[in-house]
């Protein structure tokens, strides 16, 4: 996700809003780009909830961000959004959007099935309870799948 989006938005109280809405109906899609729109407040939301900490190593500290003056730390749906589809109600809630160092979030995107696996078990391990609280199950095995990995 782009950064501007987020920079753009004043952000009120995370207690103004309802977390982990387990029924809330999926984003439409990008007329454009056919993706689904994203509410940019989950995101953000989920960031303030971490302390903008990385969730996969509180650790991984690598600066501060000049905007919020916090460690900088990126959003990413845990279940990717291209899923959609395969999930009744939104996937774009706090409960799939964790909070990752920027290395993190790259490995993500572009690591490999051995350093992107133990990543997805620690993030797993801590949302599948809030996950299932709004009527996402999932388990590791389909998660790695998701990722364009052939689980083994």
């Amino acid at each position: 996700m782009e950064d501007k989006a987020y920079l753009d938005i004043i952000k009120e109280p995370i207690s103004n809003y309802i977390v982990d809405n387990p029924k809330e109906k999926p984003s439409k899609r990008d007329k454009l780009s056919g993706e689904y729109v994203r509410n940019p407040q989950v995101a953000l939301n989920a960031l303030d909830t971490a302390d903008y900490m990385c969730e996969v190593n509180c650790n991984h500290a690598y600066f501060e961000s000049r905007r919020l003056c916090r460690n900088y730390v990126e959003a990413h749906h845990l279940i990717p959004m291209k899923f959609q589809d395969e999930f009744e109600y939104s996937i774009d809630i706090e409960a799939n959007v964790v909070s990752l160092c920027p290395v993190c979030h790259r490995i993500l995107h572009h690591g490999k099935a051995s350093e992107i696996i133990p990543i997805l078990e620690i993030l797993l391990d801590k949302r599948k309870k809030r996950l299932k609280n709004c009527e996402h199950v999932i388990e590791l095995k389909e998660l790695i799948r998701m990722y364009g990995i052939n689980y083994v």
